[in-house]
């Protein structure tokens, strides 16, 4: 069953102290790729407020371990939703408590997109600009992009790794550290790196492991952002969020040993660094 969790009761005119439930679409999972902006020291509750005074915002993912809150933009209609496995999480869509005087502050003034809503002390609201000018979603900027690998195994190129379907993968030869990269094309500020391991193969998804993920200007000058010992599984999706985040054309991944390095997809997140991104 998922948890239900009470927000207090907040009216357009004043505060009360009513309670109300929400009530996750997803449990211990966060949606990926759409959020155009965090807060972070943020109860569920406040997530919930940070949301709903937004028109922007279609959902939020909260974690109420680390008090962080994400607030995600509406998928396009052929968007493919990456949703995932992560503990502490959930995740919410804001729609269904619009226009619901239980849950939104904000009934009697309809901010628009690019604002918020914010309650003034002499009761009501008003609709101000939001604190960034200038607003986007992270996107996989890997997508089709230019790739290498060190070989190719029968018919699976290193380009499939970067083709937005997973019923493709790329594979090298077995060799001494097997290596993929891909070109971004251009400079951009990278926040996250996303892996989808091979599918279904009979327990091979633990040839990923002692994985160095490298981010640099050419491929003949890159740090090692993270390390993954591993071993992976079938099918795993594994998320790697930079603690720092680095400024790349490209993007490298390198198993330390002698393996296979198989790929199903790999997705980057980020943005020109010339962009005024909300955090």
């Amino acid at each position: 069953m998922a948890s239900l969790f009470l927000l207090t009761k907040l009216s357009s005119q004043h505060q009360t102290h009513g309670l109300f439930h929400i009530q996750p679409d997803k449990s211990n999972t966060r949606l990926d790729g759409f959020v155009y902006r965090t807060f972070e020291n943020m109860s569920p509750r406040l997530c919930f407020d940070k949301c709903i005074r937004r028109p922007k915002c279609y959902s939020y993912n909260c974690n109420r371990y680390i008090l962080k809150c994400e607030l995600n933009v509406k998928p396009k209609a052929d968007a493919t939703l990456d949703f995932n496995t992560q503990n502490g999480y959930i995740y919410v869509e804001i729609d269904p408590y619009r226009r619901v005087s239980n849950y939104d502050p904000c009934i009697e003034n309809l901010c628009q997109e690019g604002e918020s809503c914010q309650s003034v002390s002499k009761g009501g609201n008003i609709c101000i600009i939001d604190e960034c000018h200038f607003q986007s979603p992270l996107t996989n900027v890997a997508v089709g992009k230019s790739t290498q690998q060190s070989s190719d195994f029968d018919g699976y190129p290193s380009s499939y790794a970067v083709d937005d379907d997973i019923n493709t993968l790329s594979i090298t030869s077995e060799q001494n550290l097997p290596y993929w990269w891909v070109d971004l094309g251009d400079t951009f500020t990278i926040t996250q790196i996303y892996i989808i391991n091979r599918m279904s193969c009979g327990g091979c998804g633990n040839r990923l492991r002692n994985l160095d993920i490298s981010v640099g200007n050419s491929v003949d000058s890159m740090v090692v952002c993270v390390h993954y010992d591993g071993p992976g599984s079938d099918g795993e999706h594994l998320v790697f969020n930079l603690e720092k985040e680095v400024v790349g054309r490209y993007v490298k991944l390198q198993i330390i040993g002698t393996e296979y390095l198989q790929l199903t997809e790999v997705r980057v997140f980020g943005y020109p660094p010339e962009t005024n991104f909300c955090k």
